[in-house]
């Protein structure tokens, strides 16, 4: 699917992104959590599953930067949409 197609999708991880939120969610055995760290600074973390055990995986400068950097097994987030779970928003 190319990146228009989840215009709705990238509109919401961003403002959730930029209003300080964080985005968890599991795929492929791991949990992840998205997050603003700071002003111009976003990052990406990978856990086990349940959580404990995580590693910073990435660390960007724009929430547009997410979108296009491949940290989970060697795919964007846009391209594993179809196959997370669990995911929220807080």
């Amino acid at each position: 699917m190319k990146t228009e197609d989840y215009s709705d999708l990238i509109a919401q991880y961003t403002e959730a992104l930029v209003g300080y939120h964080e985005i968890e969610f599991k795929y492929n055995g791991h949990m992840y959590e998205m997050e603003r760290e700071s002003e111009g600074k976003y990052s990406i973390w990978e856990c086990d599953i349940d959580g404990t055990n995580g590693a910073k995986i990435a660390t960007v400068k724009t929430p547009e930067e997410i979108f296009a950097i491949k940290c989970f097994g060697g795919k964007t987030i846009l391209e594993i949409d179809d196959d997370v779970t669990d995911a929220i928003v807080f």
